[in-house]
């Protein structure tokens, strides 16, 4: 089939015009918003730094966001600024004094996992505090084992929520499925966590609880409301480290 032949039957079924734009017109639009978006979150940022005494990043916020925070995500909106957590980040050294980002880690790869590591260490300040939270390793392997009323429960909800025909709704299929959704990368457990911490600088590693911290600014962040009580505890780990202090 000839060009000219393919364009006329695109022609006729009101295709032609939109898969034009979309060729020649959607990565200009895209490139432009792009554009919008970076400038607007120099000028937001300053505007926060100014206005701001603390300063604390969050990194791939999604739909929640923290009031005094300075709230980001890959996808920006008017309450979010846009950010590509494993590319380096737009802000100056020694920032930030916290910063936290929840259930996002997980959904890259291990090497990029670690250059964002290593930019939020940059960007925080000496002494400054990374909270984490993510998925844990040991919590699908006990999830296989374990036959306690909250592993249950959290089972028949995963299957009935994300499962499809035709996958069996047991806890092999809610495991197999946690690796894969969701475009998750890479399950850390805590070992593996705190050696990469530990590898880009980060000491004084804590493994916390949800919702609890030594650090004020810290508490209460986690949003356990996207799922069933007591949930996010099963499947989560929480870790903070420390940048040293100038001084250490």
């Amino acid at each position: 089939m000839t060009r000219q032949a393919i364009i006329s039957i695109l022609k006729q079924t009101g295709l032609h015009a939109p898969l034009r734009w979309l060729a020649k017109d959607f990565p200009a639009t895209l490139y432009t918003y792009y554009c919008k978006a970076v400038d607007r979150r120099g000028r937001r940022f300053r505007n926060y730094v100014k206005n701001h005494q603390i300063h604390k990043l969050h990194i791939g916020c999604g739909f929640s966001y923290l009031p005094g925070w300075f709230n980001t995500d890959l996808v920006p909106n008017r309450q979010r600024e846009y950010l590509n957590a494993t590319k380096p980040y737009p802000f100056p050294d020694n920032s930030f004094d916290y910063i936290f980002t929840e259930h996002m880690i997980e959904h890259v790869p291990y090497a990029a996992g670690q250059a964002m590591l290593a930019e939020c260490f940059r960007v925080l300040k000496p002494g400054g505090v990374l909270r984490l939270v993510t998925p844990d390793l040991k919590f699908l392997m006990d999830l296989y084992q374990n036959q306690s009323q909250v592993a249950q429960d959290y089972v028949k909800w995963s299957a009935n929520e994300f499962l499809k025909p035709p996958l069996p709704h047991n806890v092999t299929s809610v495991i197999n499925n946690f690796f894969y959704d969701w475009g998750h990368r890479y399950i850390y457990d805590m070992p593996t966590m705190g050696a990469a911490m530990a590898t880009i600088g980060f000491h004084q590693l804590t493994e916390c609880q949800i919702g609890q911290s030594q650090h004020d600014a810290l508490k209460g962040l986690d949003n356990d409301t996207r799922m069933p009580p007591g949930f996010l505890v099963l499947e989560s780990m929480v870790i903070e480290a420390q940048k040293p202090d100038a001084k250490a």
